[in-house]
């Protein structure tokens, strides 16, 4: 088994749960601020009624037209204060929504690196009890004569210790 890639794969595991977990809080917000909107909307159409019951208790007399007017002014302060609720939680749905939707790429993409890195590592590693000929490339072969072997040794210290300086005799004068 591929080491790099099981730790590759259970990295994007990891960051795959955390963003999966983010996207249900996006949709949960997306579907709680839907709820929201459609209540005020429907708070919006109930108090739009009231006009028409301020309307008919004026016609009755219950209430004269002072009374009335002053009550059709607060009740259209709160119809505008309930329909910029709406507005307000049509917004965050909308950004919800975007965000779920990113959200949702990044898993896909993760779920892709997931899946790639997890059949690299279901690929057997290359045989390492193969052995090598000292001085040599790193890929395996068959071992070669032990001449090769004690040419390749030479080589290879040759390259890694400096000549032995040579001794000098003394002059004479």
């Amino acid at each position: 088994m591929n080491a790099k890639s099981e730790i590759k794969a259970a990295a994007a595991h990891d960051i795959g749960a955390r963003v999966d977990d983010l996207l249900e809080e996006a949709q949960r917000e997306a579907y709680r601020a839907s709820g929201a909107q459609a209540a005020l909307l429907e708070a919006a159409k109930v108090i739009q009624k009231l006009h028409g019951y301020i309307d008919d208790d004026v016609d009755k007399g219950v209430c004269d037209l002072v009374a009335a007017k002053l009550a059709k002014i607060y009740v259209t302060r709160a119809m505008a204060a309930v329909e910029s609720m709406s507005q307000r939680a049509n917004n965050i749905q909308v950004a919800a929504q975007g965000r779920t939707q990113g959200l949702e790429a990044v898993v896909r993409s993760v779920k892709t690196y997931h899946d790639v890195e997890k059949a690299k590592s279901d690929v057997p590693d290359a045989p390492t009890d193969v052995p090598r000929i000292p001085g040599t490339s790193e890929s395996p072969r068959p071992a070669g004569t032990i001449k090769q072997r004690r040419q390749a040794e030479v080589e290879k210290a040759d390259t890694i210790l400096p000549p032995a300086p040579k001794k000098r005799t003394p002059r004479k004068h």
